[in-house]
């Protein structure tokens, strides 16, 4: 993240956190089998100046477990279940009401007893020490990063900034979200911008595993 930072998982359950400059690891979580890693971003206002804070999302597929940690040293500030089988994290890039883009993470959740077969919830964060902090400094930025001041086209503009990034892990040869027809259909049918759907038709038309799943 930012050039930085890396998440790997590996098949011992570890999750390590790599710096890039120094190319050491500089943290390990234990316990974590079947992970994914996302990153999180989220712009606080301290001592009167705007920072952005980097956030890790492990996701435990064999624990069914999403645990949350500040970087690069803080504490975990968030964990959930997850009962279902079908549900993924997919990380994608949202335009705040500042103008302002960050990597934000979002639950996916396939259902093809529904018929919406694929559900999108962003994953929230509760960082009560920087909350705290942000309050003291200015109250004023509190409601322009929570993404309330967005117009209506701006929302649809990251709605669909979303639904690329969720076709581009759909599609992609190797990836964590799991791949269907109804997945692939459910994020068409949300990118509504022109532009987008042109790239979503040459994502399609170059997609190497796309007959896998009966299309031809």
């Amino acid at each position: 993240l930012d050039g930085n930072l890396m998440a790997c998982s590996d098949n011992l359950g570890r999750v390590q956190l790599i710096d890039l400059e120094s190319k050491q690891p500089i943290r390990m979580w234990k316990g974590f089998r079947e992970a994914t890693c996302h990153w999180i971003q989220f712009p606080y206002s301290i001592d009167g100046k705007m920072r952005t804070v980097k956030y890790l999302a492990i996701h435990s597929k064999q624990r069914n477990v999403v645990e949350i940690y500040r970087m690069a040293y803080g504490p975990r500030i968030g964990k959930f279940d997850v009962k279902s089988d079908g549900v993924s994290l997919v990380q994608c890039p949202v335009n705040l009401a500042g103008g302002e883009k960050y990597e934000r993470t979002f639950e996916l959740r396939i259902s093809k007893s529904s018929s919406k077969s694929s559900i999108l919830k962003e994953v929230t964060i509760f960082d009560d020490e920087l909350i705290k902090a942000s309050r003291e400094g200015s109250k004023s930025i509190n409601a322009k990063y929570t993404g309330s001041g967005l117009s209506l086209a701006q929302k649809r503009a990251q709605e669909g900034t979303i639904q690329m990034q969720l076709l581009k892990q759909l599609l992609a040869t190797e990836s964590a979200v799991p791949s269907d027809l109804y997945g692939l259909y459910e994020a068409l049918t949300q990118i509504t911008a022109i532009s987008d759907l042109s790239k979503a038709l040459d994502l399609l038309a170059t997609a190497v595993n796309i007959q896998n799943m009966g299309i031809v």
